[in-house]
């Protein structure tokens, strides 16, 4: 069933369009994000090259920063992201982390990101 649902859309609709529309939508906020997090942090990140997706990687310079304890205070304000930590088998950094940029409106990330900053303030 499920395969006929998606064979049928793919059908009438016009996929590619979507897909078009989509990766510029996604390219939009990837940049805002990476902006954000640039006035944000300065020097105090750096984020990886982005060629696709809808996330950003990045790591605190700061090996001291903790992004499994800088979770529990951005759930606070619910602002949620990814430690990184949870991405390694073994020898995990605990300074990185991943941000999703698709599904929040540019004022969403806008909030998210001064949210992320202040809990990195309250963490120093």
């Amino acid at each position: 069933l499920c395969q006929s649902m998606i064979a049928e859309y793919l059908k009438t609709c016009d996929y590619e369009r979507h897909l078009k529309n989509i990766r510029k939508i996604y390219l939009e906020k990837k940049h805002f994000m990476q902006e954000q997090l640039e006035k944000a942090f300065g020097d105090q990140i750096s984020l990886a090259k982005c060629e696709g997706g809808m996330f950003l990687w990045g790591e605190f310079f700061n090996q001291k920063i903790d992004t499994g304890l800088l979770l529990e205070k951005t759930l606070e304000q619910k602002m949620a992201f990814a430690p990184g930590s949870g991405f390694f088998a073994d020898n995990a950094p605990r300074n990185t982390f991943r941000l999703n940029f698709s599904k929040s409106s540019f004022e969403e990330i806008e909030a998210g990101v001064e949210i992320l900053r202040r809990a990195v303030e309250e963490l120093k």
